[in-house]
């Protein structure tokens, strides 16, 4: 069991991807190490350097098991907020109560944005469409940087120095806050 364990959650860590678990290790583990305690338990009262023995094994198992769950839901966590597909398929019972708990709240975001009123907004290249309850801020960006995500939830940039650009204006108040950007003011004359 412990080589299985090792082989698993070794390639786990090797890959970015979720593998396909033998639906069993799980319990088989906790069954092993079951076995591990009541080994323990039976042990005569002076066999000290079999009991540490037991220990370290019961020690590692646990350990090496809690790695390999809490890897696979380091990776549910990456591709749901990257937007990447996961293949329910292979998620333990767990995982997918896991995965389907941080689904919900976005899927239910999506929803509600899909409710909102947008409006057009032309721009050199392309026409992006854009809620009306998020307000812009006209800035003027003073330094080069990469592109980020909109408080509308809409990807903006990359950035070169001196462009003028209109973004959220929560997104804006963070850029001029950290001199990456200044705010313009058109005065209607």
């Amino acid at each position: 069991m412990r080589e299985k364990l090792y082989k698993t959650w070794f390639s786990e860590r090797e890959t970015k991807k979720l593998k396909k678990l033998d639906p069993a290790l799980f319990s088989k583990v906790q069954e092993y190490i079951s076995n591990l305690e009541n080994l323990k338990k039976n042990l005569e009262k002076d066999d000290n350097q079999t009991r540490e023995l037991v220990e370290t094994e019961i020690n590692n198992i646990s350990e090496m098991l809690e790695d390999l769950k809490k890897c696979r839901k380091e990776k549910i966590v990456q591709f749901v907020f990257e937007g990447e597909p996961v293949d329910k398929v292979i998620l333990t019972r767990e995982e997918l109560a896991f995965f389907e708990a941080l689904q919900a709240p976005l899927e239910k975001k999506e929803d509600e944005q899909k409710q909102i009123p947008v409006e057009k907004i032309s721009t050199s290249d392309s026409v992006v469409e854009r809620s009306q309850s998020v307000p812009l801020t006209l800035v003027r960006i003073t330094q080069d940087a990469p592109a980020s995500m909109g408080s509308d939830l809409l990807s903006y940039g990359p950035f070169k120095k001196e462009d003028i650009i209109y973004l959220p204006s929560d997104n804006a108040k963070i850029k001029i806050q950290n001199n990456a950007a200044k705010e313009i003011t058109i005065s209607k004359k």
